[in-house]
């Protein structure tokens, strides 16, 4: 069987620094795009360090209303993933155009023109970025894992039918309750030195 040629694949073009660490993916089941979605981890560096998690219409079959079952399901894979390939610092959230499932749940239907193109990618970013919020509101709930926070950075695309990358948005990772108090009252120490030194 002939390899993938990942420059055959689609481009991306955006610009970010690929994780270091193991990655949770997440995407749509489009049989169209199986080759492309993997030529695309391939060329971050990800080839055997990505939990694939698959649900039609990827953001919107976790957010859409209605079916919290469907949430349910992805978050507890998701704590699976993170526990049994840790450690993870990454989630991606692929989104794909022509999306037979924002045809189906939303009865969305996008053209070619340029003013269709737009109001297809703000649609996908709108779900998107609501489910990377999701994502870090659980992660900051989670109990450690190997005596380290779970922190999770969330960056979402859109694929083309071409396979070409394009970067819908970044969640840099939340700090944790614990970092955020500990910067709180070294505020609050340098708060009173200041006050001491002026008196």
């Amino acid at each position: 069987m002939p390899s993938l040629n990942p420059i055959a694949m689609g481009r991306i073009l955006s610009e970010y620094p690929p994780p270091r660490s193991n990655v949770v993916l997440l995407s749509c089941m489009d049989l169209r795009l199986v080759d492309e979605l993997a030529s695309f981890m391939d060329r971050d560096n990800l080839t055997n360090r990505y939990d694939h998690l698959i649900m039609a219409g990827a953001a919107l079959g976790v957010m859409r209303p209605g079916h919290d079952n469907w949430r349910s399901t992805f978050f507890e894979h998701l704590d699976i993933a993170l526990k049994v390939h840790w450690p993870v610092e990454d989630i991606y959230i692929l989104e794909h155009r022509s999306c037979g499932a924002y045809a189906k749940f939303l009865d969305a239907h996008f053209g070619d023109s340029p003013k269709e193109q737009a109001r297809e990618l703000k649609t996908h970013r709108e779900y998107a970025s609501q489910l990377a919020e999701e994502i870090q509101a659980w992660a900051a709930l989670q109990t450690p894992i190997n005596e380290k926070p779970v922190r999770l950075n969330v960056r979402s695309f859109l694929m083309d039918l071409r396979g070409d990358i394009e970067l819908l948005g970044y969640h840099p990772a939340r700090p944790t309750a614990s970092a955020s108090k500990n910067r709180k009252n070294g505020a609050a120490k340098t708060g009173k030195k200041s006050r001491r030194a002026t008196s």
